[in-house]
C-alpha cells in the first residue's frame, strides 16, 4: 500500500495540477496513449464514452488518464524505461479503479477486447504529436508507424 501510495503522489505533484485534453479523434496501436508534451491524452475512437463493468456502465477516462500520465511522468521526469513505468502505471491505474468500488479484475476484463482491437488496427490514423517511446520496442512498430 506504501508503495501505491507513492505512485499516486507522483501523479498528483507531477500531472494532476495542470489541465490534460482528453482527445478520442484518432487511433491509437495500445488503445491509449499521451502526447510528447504530456498534455494529451488520447483514446482509441474506437472505444465508447462509457462501457459497463459489472451492474455500473462507467466512463473509464480518468482511470486511463492516471495510467497515462503516472506513466509518462515516469519516463519523462523520473528517468524510467516503458516497461517498469507501465507496470507501475497500471497499479497507480488498478488503485484508482479500487477506491471507485470496481475490481480491476472486472475492468481489465472489459477493456480487454477493446485492447485487442486498437492493437489489431493495420493503418492508424496516428495523433500527429502521440509519443512513439511505448512502442518503439514492439516487434510491430513498424506497422503502427
Amino acid at each position: 500500500m506504501l508503495f501505491s501510495k507513492k505512485i499516486h503522489e507522483i501523479y498528483a505533484v507531477e500531472t494532476r495540477p495542470k489541465k490534460v485534453a482528453v482527445n478520442r479523434h484518432y487511433d491509437v496501436p495500445y488503445f491509449a496513449g499521451y502526447s510528447i508534451d504530456g498534455n494529451t491524452v488520447y483514446i482509441d475512437s474506437d472505444f465508447p464514452d462509457k462501457i459497463k463493468i459489472g451492474e455500473k456502465e462507467i466512463s473509464v477516462d480518468e482511470f486511463l488518464e492516471v495510467h497515462e500520465l503516472t506513466e509518462k511522468t515516469l519516463e519523462d521526469r523520473l528517468g524510467y524505461i516503458y516497461p517498469p513505468a507501465h507496470k507501475l502505471a497500471t497499479k497507480a491505474e488498478e488503485e484508482r479503479v479500487r477506491e471507485k468500488g470496481i475490481s480491476p479484475k472486472m475492468y481489465e476484463e472489459a477493456l480487454k477486447a477493446y485492447i485487442e482491437h486498437a492493437y489489431a488496427k493495420r493503418h492508424p490514423k496516428l495523433p500527429p504529436d502521440l509519443d512513439y517511446t511505448p512502442y518503439v520496442k514492439d516487434k510491430r512498430y513498424k506497422e503502427f508507424f
